[in-house]
């Protein structure tokens, strides 16, 4: 609905952009400025100086984002230690509730991990859709 509102709208915000343009170009003109001479050269310029910090900025996300990946992948393919497991490995001084509270810990963590990356995967989708 505000989608087609603002379709609706466009053509009367574009006239208040360009008499906003005309009213700052008449303005700076008076202290010898020209929009189309000064400032759109600077700003290309601005942009090109941008670039490269900018793409150097998303590859370090981008990075990050794939080394949260790989762990979160191999955190989910992990098996997690069942009771039989634990009592094989349990040496005859290990207290059994002890192996009890760690496969309790790694099974609420790993369904945390499971509800977090299932929700950020939905909201990620949702954002971009």
């Amino acid at each position: 609905d505000s989608f087609k509102s603002l379709q609706v709208k466009i053509p009367q915000y574009q006239k208040g952009a360009d008499a906003v343009f005309n009213k700052v170009s008449v303005w700076l003109s008076t202290v010898n400025i020209n929009l189309e001479d000064n400032f759109v050269p600077w700003a290309i310029d601005y942009l090109k100086s941008l670039i490269p910090g900018l793409l150097s900025s998303v590859s370090v996300y981008l990075e990050k984002a794939l080394l949260i990946l790989i762990f979160l992948i191999y955190l989910l393919l992990t098996p997690s230690q069942t009771k039989e497991a634990s009592e094989k490995t349990r040496s005859p001084r290990d207290d059994s509730t002890q192996d009890n509270v760690w496969a309790k810990v790694n099974e609420s963590v790993r369904q945390f991990v499971i509800t977090k990356g299932a929700l950020s995967f939905v909201l990620g989708g949702l954002v971009a859709a």
